[in-house]
């Protein structure tokens, strides 16, 4: 009696261990939200490597990576508390904390912008003035929806350019594709490889070199109700780790990426993460740790925004980002 007593009693134990390793509970993760800002693009296939590696829960934090409709869409939902962390185009949160959303940005990924009009080789344009009278096609809701307005100032181009508003990334690039407009703004780690990968030459021109070196991708967090101090540092050291792995071994970061979309083609998923390895710094980010941003290059970034960007109400700079937590060592 007394040992079958035992024998149910350990039974139990095990179904209730089996039940809080499925639930999370066994190891005491802390359960995260991080939004990245568009379906799996560029870099994005480090967080799922990441998650893959196991290095959020060696920093005792459960990860739910979720895909995004535009970094317009991401700002307003961080404002609104709907995630811990969230990802989006630097210039339009900077938009969005000028209009007075509490978001504030807590670890820079693409620091050199890698927004650029690209436009079919066969058109010829090589420098801003040859896009007069062309068509440009932007994603409602994104962040090109909100920059764009600053390279066409720097570059007087200001009501000389037709620019087309379409659903979504990729009806901009089917419309390129079709031949329906004449360029798009696209990025140098996304759209560009993708298009280039259809067969289509393109020409590309970046706004970081004409006029708008302003800042890329990052990481933003809640002011109002910000995650503990601790949780943001323990998953930005969990990022950081992810891109050293994923400069390490990129092949295999793309390969747990497909392993969640596997619709995507290899080759150019590979490509989009690899030109996204040149824009992690600025010439003055260099030799500093993955995330850390320059103070110079957020006035710089704020001065185009505000001159040309439509910013109306221009912010402290310290009101934009921190260093604060971006991890020195990892």
């Amino acid at each position: 009696m007394v040992k079958r007593s035992v024998l149910c009693a350990a039974l139990l134990v095990s179904l209730l261990v089996g039940l809080f390793k499925e639930k999370g509970f066994a190891q005491g993760l802390q359960k995260v939200t991080f939004r990245y800002s568009w379906i799996l693009y560029g870099h994005a296939p480090t967080y799922h490597y990441a998650k893959e590696l196991g290095l959020f829960e060696k920093e005792g934090l459960d990860v739910t990576v979720l895909t995004g409709t535009g970094s317009g869409t991401n700002v307003k939902l961080m404002g609104a508390g709907e995630n811990t962390f969230g990802e989006a185009d630097f210039g339009t949160m900077m938009m969005g904390i000028s209009r007075g959303v509490p978001v504030i940005g807590i670890y820079g990924i693409l620091q050199t912008h890698p927004m650029a009009v690209a436009t079919r080789a066969e058109l010829g344009v090589t420098k801003p003035a040859d896009l007069v009278g062309k068509s440009i096609a932007v994603a409602a809701g994104g962040g090109d929806q909100a920059v764009l307005p600053a390279f066409l100032a720097a570059n007087n181009l200001t009501g000389k350019v037709r620019v087309v508003q379409l659903s979504s990334g990729g009806a901009k690039r089917e419309a390129l594709l079709q031949n329906k407009v004449d360029g798009i703004v696209a990025y140098v780690n996304e759209q560009v490889p993708q298009i280039e990968a259809a067969g289509v030459k393109l020409n590309v021109l970046r706004f970081s070199d004409y006029g708008a070196p302003l800042l890329g991708v990052g990481i933003m967090a809640n002011t109002k109700t910000p995650p503990e101090k601790d949780i943001t540092q323990r998953f930005l050291r969990a990022v950081s780790r992810g891109f050293e792995a994923t400069m390490k071994n990129p092949e295999a970061a793309v390969d747990a990426a497909l392993k969640i979309f596997p619709e995507r083609k290899r080759e150019t998923t590979l490509k989009e993460l690899q030109a996204s390895f040149p824009l992690f710094h600025t010439k003055n980010t260099q030799g500093k740790p993955l995330g850390w941003m320059d103070k110079s290059d957020w006035e710089k970034a704020l001065e185009i925004m505000s001159t040309y960007g439509g910013m109306e109400k221009k912010l402290p700079v310290e009101r934009y980002y921190t260093n604060e937590f971006v991890p020195a060592n990892y």
